[in-house]
Formats: C-alpha cells, structure tokens, sequence
C-alpha cells in the first residue's frame, strides 16, 4: 500500500487499508500514519475521524482534542461535529457535576452553533440527549 501511496497520494483505497492495519498499533506508531493521511487528505472527514476513532480505543481523550483543534473548522462536515459532541458528552462530561457539565458543554455548542448555524441537515445536532 505504501507504494501505491507514494505513486498517488489521493488513493484513497490504498490509505483505508494502510490506515486500518496502522489503527491496530499503538499511537506512537499510527499517529504518524493518520498526520501523512490528513496531510494529503485534510478534507477528508471519514479520515479525521477514523483518527478521533483511533486515539479514543487508545484512551487517549487529550490527543482527540488537539485532533478537533485541527479539523473542525478547517474540515467543517456535519459528522464531525456530531462525533465531536458525542466527545465532549460522552468524555469529557463524564463524572461532572451538573455546574461544571454546563460549562464545559456551553462552549462546544456554540462552537458548533458558530460552524454549522441552523442548517437544516444540521437537526441531529441539536438533539440534545442526557
């Protein structure tokens, strides 16, 4: 796969296989993989996500915000946004009491309000579930 990658660095067959055989590592040995794929790709946001993906089997919650940091608004697609939510609910919530919850969640939902606004398509969004 490298070397069709090194060929064609828009394969995007070629980058689903070596990204799948490289999220089986440790994050040491597949972040370099994922930073070589978002750089030929950086719109891509399947790839970005299968990255968040990665680092959270990882547990590596610190690493899948400096990953949002890079994507969100440069790769502005709505199942970011959705799967950056889910972080921020299912992670970054998790234990709070419900003072501090809002004062974490507040800022992501405006954040995602800033990005996305009220696009239609945009409705799962805002289905707030607890």
């Amino acid at each position: 796969m490298e070397g069709r990658i090194r060929r064609d660095r828009h394969d995007v067959d070629a980058w689903r296989v070596l990204l799948a055989e490289a999220a089986d590592h440790t994050p040491a040995q597949f972040r370099p993989v994922f930073e070589a794929a978002v750089s030929a790709m950086p719109l891509s946001a399947p790839l970005w996500m299968r990255w968040v993906e990665a680092e959270l089997r990882a547990c590596e919650a610190e690493q899948v915000e400096a990953i949002f940091e890079l994507c969100l608004l440069r790769c502005p697609q709505l199942p970011l946004w959705q799967l950056f939510l889910n972080f921020i609910k299912g992670v970054k919530l998790v234990g709070l009491d419900a003072a501090s919850a809002r004062s974490q969640l507040l800022p992501a939902l405006e954040l995602t309000l800033e990005a996305v606004g009220a696009d239609p398509v945009a409705g799962p969004l805002w289905q707030v579930r607890t």
